[in-house]
């Protein structure tokens, strides 16, 4: 008995002892973040294409490895705003976000980062700090309610899915130039997708558009900087049937 006791107590203090070093800290999170961006580090990268409507426009690349999502960035920008949002995964869960971008006002504009930690027990620890001409600030501790990621909209942005589900809507002309116009008429985002070459999709579109009109299409595209503007150069499609 003594034996089976001794054992006992020798089991809950490894399993006590276990719980306080796997505990999550800033300093522990902080060091992730590092091993994350380490340049030998080789993800998957999917970018999405860049969706506008009246109120924002947005695009978000996800990186993955080994089929577990690391990082989302979201791109987002409006009449008055602007960031970058980069949120970090671990296992699953949302362990950091970091957030750079401006705020502009009738008087002035505000350029800012934040970094939010997600702590044990579900606690959030918010830093922010407002940035001057040269881009140095100090950082202060927020009370913040606590902030409510949604993964959601990033991914069905990735996957072409929900509000970002895209619908031909027609082809616009501005010689030389051809674009694709592809639309959602509920969340009212569209896309715009530059034609460099055709193909099967682009001839049975243009030549039927009656038919094809409000059906869904799925497409691939590629970013380049063209006569220094930034296109989102079409590069095939697919026609869903709802």
């Amino acid at each position: 008995m003594k034996k089976i006791i001794t054992i006992s107590l020798l089991l809950c203090f490894t399993m006590f002892s276990c719980s306080r070093t796997a505990k999550i800290s800033e300093k522990s999170i902080d060091a992730k973040i590092v091993k994350i961006l380490d340049s030998n580090e080789v993800y998957d990268i999917a970018q999405s294409l860049t969706f506008s409507n009246d109120k924002e426009q947005y695009s978000v690349v996800e990186y993955s490895q080994f089929d577990s999502l690391v990082v989302l960035v979201e791109t987002v920008s409006g009449q008055d705003f602007a960031y970058s949002r980069q949120i970090y995964f671990e296992n699953g869960k949302v362990i950091f976000l970091k957030e750079i971008g401006d705020q502009y006002f009738s008087d002035r504009e505000e350029e800012y980062e934040k970094k939010t930690y997600f702590l044990d027990n579900e606690k959030q620890q918010v830093y922010k700090k407002t940035l001057d001409n040269d881009g140095n600030g100090e950082f202060k501790k927020l009370l913040e309610k606590e902030l409510i990621i949604d993964i959601k909209k990033p991914k069905n942005a990735i996957n072409q899915k929900g509000d970002f589900e895209m619908k031909f809507g027609e082809f616009l002309i501005i010689e030389p130039q051809s674009y694709l116009i592809l639309e959602n008429k509920i969340s009212n985002y569209n896309v715009a997708l530059f034609i460099i070459e055709g193909d099967f999709l682009l001839d049975e579109l243009y030549t039927n558009p009656d038919k094809y009109e409000g059906k869904t299409i799925f497409a691939n595209h590629e970013n380049a900087i063209m006569s220094g503007i930034e296109r989102m150069i079409y590069r095939g499609g697919i026609l869903i049937e709802n």
